[in-house]
């Protein structure tokens, strides 16, 4: 079989039929897709079309295209969220989150920090925080912001998914369960 660039035919037998060839899809940059992007914007979109001029419409993709690993995609619509609102605080918030990802620590804390500076009362700003603090090594820190995070959006339940966790890497674990009951209660369909 030949390839096309995206993919190749390779033959493929299931028990008890002849071998068949199917298409395998190779991604462009397969480092990139292979990395995991923790959510941090809340995964319910906006009901918002491309043409609307909304920055939400941008972020809410670039959040979607981040959890199948389409980096290149979900950086070219953060650049037009904040071409639009040049302090997006979910833009800076999800650009932290993939240098978060790519190991550029002090661009994550960075970009974090302009996150919360954009909008102090911002959940998902404390959340992509957190995860820059705690690429720092400031657990303690990451746990503060998740606080914060649950006391300005206590209807976010990715921050009380995040908080869940970080408790439980303390040996927090009642608290950690509370936590993690109470993003199931608000989001059930969260796979966090």
């Amino acid at each position: 079989g030949g390839g096309t660039g995206s993919g190749d035919e390779l033959p493929v037998a299931e028990a008890g039929t002849p071998p068949v060839y199917r298409v395998v899809v190779r991604p462009r940059d397969p480092l990139q897709s292979a990395l995991y992007y923790p959510p941090v914007v809340d995964p319910r979109p906006a009901d918002l079309k491309e043409d609307s001029g909304d920055p939400r419409f941008y972020t809410s993709r670039a959040s979607r295209l981040l959890t199948v690993g389409r980096v290149d995609e979900a950086a070219a619509d953060l650049a037009k969220a904040l071409a639009l609102e040049p302090k997006n605080s979910d833009a800076f918030a999800l650009q932290s989150m993939i240098a978060v990802t790519q190991n550029e620590k002090g661009k994550a804390r960075d970009l974090a920090g302009k996150a919360v500076e954009a909008d102090p009362k911002s959940a998902t700003a404390r959340i992509a925080l957190s995860y820059a603090q705690q690429a720092h090594f400031d657990l303690k820190g990451a746990l503060g912001s998740l606080e914060e995070a649950v006391k300005l959006a206590p209807g976010n339940a990715l921050a009380w998914a995040r908080l869940a966790e970080l408790r439980q890497s303390f040996g927090y674990l009642d608290k950690s369960l509370d936590a993690a009951k109470k993003a199931a209660a608000l989001n059930p369909d969260l796979s966090r």
